[in-house]
């Protein structure tokens, strides 16, 4: 027997708790125990919302609303961002090093599911995105912290960041460093020799 949270595919929010996988509904498989904590009521399934996972595209991941983004194990959420030769996958945010321009800039392109999949978490777009630069895949040697506006990434294409000390445009190799609840981040470099 298998076990489903159905939900609505624009929203995220959950309308049934099934043992029945539907052919007409949009669903997450769970396991036989988170389905009898919401049939007893132990969990309320209206503190959960379905989401895009970030990593596998047409893939859905069950998570608690409304999770407060500062609250989060610094062990499992801090991330290295990967390097990546471009900008146009979807539901990623993009942070540049624009050595060409010698500024640090972002860019997002969100697809309207994953938008209202952020709108759900409160204030998320009022908040300021730390990223750390550090040297070459060393966390512990901190060069600088860039400033992102989350709501940039929605308002403007490409934007600028603040940073301090600007090691955009620097010889030497840095990694980026961010805490990551849900999202996806890569880092892009681009310099005198892209076109």
């Amino acid at each position: 027997m298998k076990f489903c949270v159905c939900f609505d595919i624009e929203t995220g929010i959950i309308d049934k708790i099934s043992n029945q996988i539907p052919d007409d509904m949009h669903y997450v498989e769970i396991d036989k125990d988170l389905y009898v904590q919401f049939v007893t009521d132990q969990l309320d399934y209206n503190s959960y919302i379905a989401v895009p996972n970030p990593k596998i595209k047409g893939k859905f991941d069950l998570i608690e609303k409304n999770k407060n983004t500062v609250e989060f194990d610094v062990d499992k959420s801090i991330h290295c961002i990967d390097i990546v030769n471009s900008t146009d996958k979807e539901d990623v945010f993009y942070i540049i090093q624009n050595k060409k321009d010698n500024k640090w800039q972002a860019r997002a392109r969100l697809s309207s599911s994953y938008v209202s999949f952020l709108n759900q978490t409160k204030d998320y777009y009022d908040n300021t995105k730390l990223v750390y630069v550090t040297k070459d895949n060393d966390p512990n040697v901190l060069l600088d912290v860039l400033h992102v506006k989350i709501k940039n990434f929605l308002e403007q294409d490409t934007f600028d960041v603040e940073s301090k000390y600007n090691y955009a445009n620097s010889d030497q190799k840095v990694s980026l460093y961010t805490g990551v609840v849900h999202e996806t981040y890569a880092h892009v470099i681009e310099d005198e020799n892209d076109q």
